[in-house]
C-alpha cells in the first residue's frame, strides 16, 4: 500500500488504504521509525 501511495508507511492515511488492522501497523511503524531516528541521532552526537 505504501509503495502504491508513494509514501512511507507511517504517512499512510485511510484515504491511502490504511484501515482496520493496517492503521495499527502504520502507528507501530511510525513509533519504530522514531526510535531508530533517535538512536541514530544519539550515536552521531556521541561521536561529534
Amino acid at each position: 500500500m505504501a509503495q502504491e501511495a508513494r509514501k512511507p508507511i507511517f504517512r499512510l492515511t485511510t484515504a491511502g488504504g490504511a484501515i482496520g488492522s493496517h492503521s495499527a501497523a502504520v502507528s507501530d511503524e511510525r513509533t519504530d521509525f522514531e526510535k531508530l531516528a533517535r538512536a541514530i541521532l544519539e550515536r552521531v552526537a556521541q561521536q561529534g
